[in-house]
């Protein structure tokens, strides 16, 4: 009866959580009700790298991007679900997931209702940083919260097994599987672990099978695509493009100076809900002064500035800092209710409904209005409806193009590979100078169907000196937009 009763709740939290998060999916472009909208850039990039793995290619060897393999395997998973829209199933089980943790942290320190409202204030952050949706910081989002609810566990209540501890090293390799600067929580609470095995005298008693089921559990995740890599010869590719390249994104990208980190720092606070989140925190420490509150305020500085490393203020950056925030909201909500009604209790309901409440009400009149439009047929926008249809009458599934700047869903809606490793060039061309040197003589060596040059992309000497050198014409053009076909090109 007592296992019945908590498989229950369980599934009363679940529900709960799916219920969130369908309104908070539908701000997908690629929602079940939403007639093929275009994904937003990122998305467009990792959706090609699935292209070419459901065709048998390797992702970093044969086609270039710098994040980690999982976010590939999340959209090659969506893909065999279905083409166009599988990977919002996949979205929708990550942000149901994502909720339901965010429930469970919150139990920790209040009761049911309270923790409800804690999840529900937490997730309305999602609606302002969402951006369209199929991100690395999105899906690393289940495996932040699945690892701050096994620490606080451990901390508060002194929970711990090997199953905690290989689920704990489970959710850091998947994070490290996504994007490795994301895994700022587990820096500090291992540490912080240590530390209490110190000053307990408990080091060689404890430690040993601490790390060895974390070890085990990061193991699970990241030896597979070791392994996967190695067989198909993506490897080295593999520490190029999300080491090598990744460092140098954080350290010579124009971005990347003291005053833009420093101005990507603000950026993240200039959020309420998290400056509120982190405020919080910072109060519990210096009133409770316990390993989980000093250990959660370091986290969030942590975390703050491995975010602000690239000094990019990218509101998705944000999406890995949520699952931090319900932790201190449910014990705010815990001590407002534990008080008799007064001032502070107005202040911080008014505050609640302004920060929370508000953007809620915002995101389900979005929903309204998305399910009101449903039958309604959306288009692609008309410059990507026209270069598409282009490409599709006037070349082959097999021919290569290539498409300059970074417009990766013309690859995506069209099924035409890119003639180049690189499927897109900016910003990473302006981080890396060898990228266009590689680009064009990949270019020179496929001879690409058709080049397509978006009004976005003005033609430089090397451009200009390719298509002339291998005799290729301006063959249509829409707006700003301009094609080129090779002279010898078959045409349809």
């Amino acid at each position: 009866m007592k296992h019945a009763r908590t498989y229950a709740k369980h599934a009363g939290a679940a529900l709960y959580s799916l219920l969130l998060a369908i309104p908070l999916l539908l701000d997908s472009p690629l929602n079940f009700l939403t007639n093929f909208g275009e994904p937003g850039t990122d998305s467009s990039v990792f959706r090609t790298v699935a292209l070419y793995m459901d065709r048998g290619y390797m992702p970093y060897k044969d086609t270039f991007d710098h994040k980690g393999p999982l976010i590939y395997l999340y959209n090659w998973l969506g893909m065999q679900i279905s083409y166009w829209r599988g990977i919002w199933i996949i979205e929708l089980v990550s942000m149901a997931a994502t909720l339901f943790l965010l429930y469970q942290i919150a139990r920790k320190v209040s009761g049911p209702v309270l923790s409800a409202l804690a999840a529900a204030a937490a997730g309305a952050s999602l609606y302002a940083l969402f951006s369209g949706g199929n991100f690395t910081e999105e899906y690393a989002m289940p495996f932040i919260a699945g690892g701050l609810l096994i620490f606080i566990d451990y901390f508060e209540n002194r929970v711990i097994t090997r199953r905690r501890l290989f689920l704990c090293g489970f959710c850091f390799g998947a994070v490290c599987m996504l994007r490795v600067n994301m895994a700022g929580i587990w820096v500090v609470f291992c540490i912080a672990v240590l530390i209490r095995a110190l000053k307990e005298k408990q080091t060689a008693a404890v430690i040993p099978g601490f790390l060895l089921w974390f070890l085990c559990g990061a193991g699970a995740v990241i030896l597979p695509f070791v392994i996967w890599l190695a067989a198909g010869g993506a490897l080295t590719a593999f520490f190029e493009c999300y080491i090598n390249f990744n460092l140098l994104y954080s350290s010579v990208s124009e971005h990347a100076a003291a005053k833009d980190r420093l101005d990507a720092f603000y950026f993240i606070l200039s959020y309420r809900s998290i400056a509120l989140g982190f405020l919080l925190s910072l109060f519990s420490a210096f009133t409770k002064r316990d390993w989980t509150r000093i250990g959660y305020a370091i986290a969030f500085v942590l975390v703050f500035a491995l975010t602000a490393m690239a000094g990019r203020p990218y509101r998705h950056y944000l999406l890995a800092i949520v699952p931090m925030l319900v932790f201190p909201y449910a014990e705010l909500f815990r001590g407002i209710t534990s008080q008799k009604p007064g001032p502070l209790t107005v202040a911080a309901v008014y505050l609640a409904y302004l920060i929370f409440f508000m953007t809620w009400q915002s995101c389900l009149n979005a929903a309204v209005n998305v399910v009101s439009h449903s039958n309604e047929q959306t288009a692609w926008s008309e410059p990507t409806a026209s270069v598409c249809s282009y490409v599709l009458d006037h070349t082959e599934e097999a021919d290569r193009i290539a498409v300059l700047g970074n417009w990766d869903n013309i690859y995506t809606i069209t099924g035409r590979l890119c003639a180049s490793r690189y499927s897109y060039l900016y910003p990473i061309a302006a981080i890396d100078g060898k990228v266009y040197e590689q680009y064009y003589a990949d270019l020179a060596e496929t001879k690409p169907a058709l080049i397509i040059l978006p009004e976005t992309v003005k033609p430089d000497s090397q451009f200009r000196d390719f298509i002339k050198k291998y005799q290729y014409r301006k063959a249509a053009s829409f707006g700003e937009i301009r094609i080129y076909s090779a002279q010898t090109a078959p045409r349809s």
